[in-house]
């Protein structure tokens, strides 16, 4: 039968025994508070990682403190996410606290932040919500929030996104200099992902029409819906859009994500890319960037965000209460989907 002693449980007052310090001096390095040395805070560490000492979640609980920020983001299978989350993590961990991860892709924003509000989740960070803007200002009352992917602006939260009317012009600025004109944007056409402008979809939508008609190509001008920025709405749409008599010669899709549903779209209808269609997505994703597809699209720089975010949570959490913005430069990166007209 195994002893006490190999079963219990480590405590603080064992690590700090082994870190040879205070259990006030562990406590602050595990509250992340000012005034710890860089060398206290590695020996606590050391010791904590040795003794595999975990903070009791409960306890912090009781004490109002969950040491826990929440993430919520809107799609599991976009592979743009991932590398926000890398970046926020990095951020993140080292001061001693997790994250917990939440998708609105099978329920509501809403829905989501009130089961972190109910888990005394202390910052939380929303990629792309979709929510009204009264709920986003009442979440935020309740614990620091920062946005990404909105452009929505509240004393109350904090913001960063990119520029995506910058983005949206070059995608179709680098087309129509190839020497296309019919050039398809796929993205919602109803709703408020549609018409409110504080949704990405809606401003790449606007930048789209109004970069073709500076370019001189408004007569061109079509959006073929792609309601939820999907693959299957991409392999939909492609298909809906290539097998016209007078099809398009390009077609920019609003994600890497629809971009690679044209792709097998075009695939199966033997449409070669770029050949007979030029195709441009937007988030360079690692998926995007491999050889076999090397899909022309737009890099958010989704490090820089990542790393605002939780630099902005966390300075929210330490007591910051003036709201914050930022706004991040987009880059086409023209890869081999993209080419001059066959015909």
């Amino acid at each position: 039968m195994p002893s006490d002693q190999t079963t219990r449980r480590a405590t603080i007052h064992d690590v700090a025994r082994l870190a040879q310090a205070s259990t006030a001096a562990v406590s602050r390095v595990l509250r992340d508070a000012y005034g710890v040395s860089d060398e206290m805070a590695a020996r606590v560490k050391a010791a904590m990682k040795e003794l595999d000492y975990r903070p009791h979640a409960s306890a912090r609980g009781m004490r109002g403190k969950t040491y826990t920020i929440g993430i919520i983001h809107p799609d599991l299978r976009n592979t743009f996410f991932p590398d926000i989350f890398a970046a926020i993590s990095q951020m993140v961990l080292p001061t001693s606290r997790q994250m917990m991860m939440a998708t609105s892709e099978w329920t509501s924003t809403e829905d989501v932040l009130a089961a972190m509000h109910d888990r005394s989740i202390e910052g939380i960070i929303a990629l792309a919500p979709h929510i009204s803007e009264s709920k986003l200002v009442e979440a935020a009352k309740r614990a620091p929030l920062v946005l990404t992917h909105r452009h929505s602006y509240s004393p109350a939260y904090d913001t960063i996104v990119s520029d995506d009317d910058l983005g949206a012009e070059m995608v179709v600025r680098h087309l129509a200099e190839l020497g296309h004109k019919r050039i398809v944007h796929l993205a919602p056409t109803s709703g408020r992902l549609a018409t409110q402008l504080s949704f990405v979809t809606a401003r790449r939508s606007n930048a789209y029409h109004d970069a073709m008609e500076r370019a001189g190509l408004g007569g061109f001008t079509e959006i073929v819906d792609c309601p939820h920025y999907t693959y299957e709405d991409g392999y939909r749409a492609g298909r809906e859009v290539l097998s016209r008599d007078k099809r398009p010669t390009a077609i920019f899709a609003g994600t890497d994500n629809v971009a690679f549903g044209v792709i097998q779209a075009a695939y199966e209808l033997g449409i070669e890319l770029p050949r007979h269609l030029s195709l441009a997505g937007y988030d360079n994703t690692q998926t995007g960037s491999l050889g076999p597809l090397s899909l022309t699209s737009v890099d958010q720089n989704p490090h820089e965000i990542g790393t605002l975010a939780a630099e902005m949570l966390l300075s929210r959490m330490q007591g910051r209460q003036a709201s914050q913005r930022a706004k991040i430069t987009p880059r086409l990166v023209a890869r081999k989907t993209t080419a001059e007209p066959f015909d």
